[in-house]
């Protein structure tokens, strides 16, 4: 990925909120979905996700000319990951910022020429023991129980249909729920089933970009592939340079690429996962999957680089031996779609983070 106002209406009477887990006591990711209800990405996503029906509870504030959402998250522990995540259909003109702990991520998009764009440093942020890495949140010491705060710069982002996520990967095996306010459903955790995208994907490679731009820009590209097979295609480098972030001049800032794609009319979000369930049943209703990937040398067997820090490929198809990919990587069109051993795969995707993009068919919801 990277190698590198008042009035506002009450967000929370229009939301319905998830939470997913599996009945397998080796899962360490609980993820929260809240999902607005003038979009029918909330019956998408029950359709192919454990759903229960909630209410947020409290209202947004007006912070900083926008509005402040803030959803509780219990004790977390060291090593534990935070992933927050949030596209809306109200994407022109729109900023958005997370925080946590008295940290904040990257203002998405940002501008590093123009300070007073940039959601304001508070007192004490850069003193909490919790490490920002641009796309999420590390634990290093304890914390308790305390808010996630999302700030959005346009009140009607959290009006239009949108998505919200946020995604928890513990470094041990949980032993209770970081969403208090969720009573996650036992579910049946069924065998990898052999799946695949319903269209197939327009190959794009990487390589034959520029060559000062090709070796970065995996992430884009996947996310190009993503919107073709939902017959939303984009300007391949036009998109690319969408995707450029200000402050850091990186293609690869996981909430930047998910909002661009918003941009394009598709709403989608950034999760963490350490399983198939979820991602074959993601690929069964034709939302693709973009995963972030990590692997040593030789590890993941065919792949055009021998290894990699971070890369991001668009996954096709998975079977109970292998898994389909569109890898950006290839050296031409033709050397994009690769098949990989589910098992080399599995480490390179699920022992690492584990994080991914997905994206919802249009046809699910409505504007």
């Amino acid at each position: 990925m990277k190698g590198d106002g008042s009035g506002t209406p009450n967000a929370g009477e229009n939301t319905r909120e998830s939470s997913s887990e599996s009945t397998s006591a080796s899962t360490r990711v609980r993820t929260q979905r809240i999902v607005g209800d003038g979009t029918a990405s909330a019956a998408a996503l029950a359709a192919t996700l454990p759903l229960a029906s909630t209410t947020i509870a409290g209202t947004p504030e007006t912070v900083d000319g926008g509005s402040l959402l803030t959803l509780p998250v219990a004790a977390l522990h060291p090593g534990d990951l935070l992933l927050p995540s949030f596209a809306s259909a109200q994407a022109a003109d729109l900023q958005f910022c997370f925080r946590y702990a008295g940290k904040r991520l990257l203002t998405v998009p940002s501008q590093a020429r123009d300070p007073a764009t940039q959601v304001p440093t508070r007192a004490g942020e850069s003193a909490t023991p919790v490490a920002t890495h641009l796309d999420y949140f590390e634990v290093r010491e304890a914390q308790p129980a305390q808010p996630l705060e999302l700030w959005v710069s346009n009140p009607r982002a959290l009006i239009a249909p949108y998505l919200l996520t946020v995604s928890i990967r513990r470094a041990a095996a949980p032993s209770a729920e970081p969403f208090p306010a969720i009573a996650a459903p036992a579910i049946a955790a069924p065998a990898v089933a052999a799946v695949a995208l319903r269209r197939t994907p327009q190959p794009l490679s990487q390589r034959l970009a520029p060559p000062a731009l090709a070796p970065r820009i995996c992430s884009p590209t996947s996310v190009a592939m993503a919107l073709a097979a939902l017959n939303q295609p984009v300007d391949w480098l036009g998109f690319v340079e969408q995707c450029r972030d200000e402050a850091s001049g990186l293609y690869g800032i996981w909430p930047l690429n998910v909002h661009r794609a918003a941009q394009h009319g598709v709403l989608g979000a950034v999760e963490f996962f350490d399983r198939w369930e979820p991602v074959t049943a993601l690929l069964a209703a034709d939302c693709p999957v973009v995963a972030s990937i990590r692997y040593d040398a030789d590890a993941l067997p065919g792949a055009p680089q021998r290894a990699s820090a971070g890369h991001l490929v668009l996954v096709r198809a998975v079977d109970a031996r292998s898994v389909l990919v569109n890898d950006p990587a290839g050296e031409s069109l033709d050397a994009v779609p690769i098949r990989y051993p589910r098992a080399a795969f599995e480490r390179a995707w699920f022992q690492s983070r584990g994080a991914a993009y997905y994206f919802l068919p249009p046809r699910q919801r409505t504007n």
